[in-house]
């Protein structure tokens, strides 16, 4: 089997294109406000179930190791990934805050 180069550059490029998009404009979007309300398992799996939709439609392939494999490679974090990580940062900086101005000390 031959691989041409050409095709797989212009693959990957392609690809770079759409994470890129994908990051910069849709999972903002996707996640604003998230990281302050209470979601339950059931939300969050189908935020990641977005996502790897997502990839099984650019890959072609409905094989979920595949997926992954993909999301690994090209260093997408599903929406439960960033969400914790978005909470913990708001948390970090909600504590900072309040420590600062002293608002709930009486």
């Amino acid at each position: 089997m031959q691989i041409n180069l050409q095709h797989s550059s212009s693959l990957f490029t392609f690809i770079g294109i759409k994470k890129s998009t994908t990051k910069l404009k849709c999972l903002p979007v996707l996640l604003h406000g998230l990281d302050v309300c209470p979601l339950n398992v059931s939300d969050i799996r189908s935020l990641d179930f977005v996502i790897s939709r997502f990839f099984m439609k650019l890959f072609n392939t409905n094989i979920m190791d595949i997926v992954k494999f993909c999301q690994d490679q090209f260093g997408f974090e599903l929406p439960s990934v960033l969400i914790v990580k978005c909470r913990d940062k708001f948390l970090v900086r909600y504590k900072q805050f309040e420590l600062d101005h002293n608002c709930f000390n009486v």
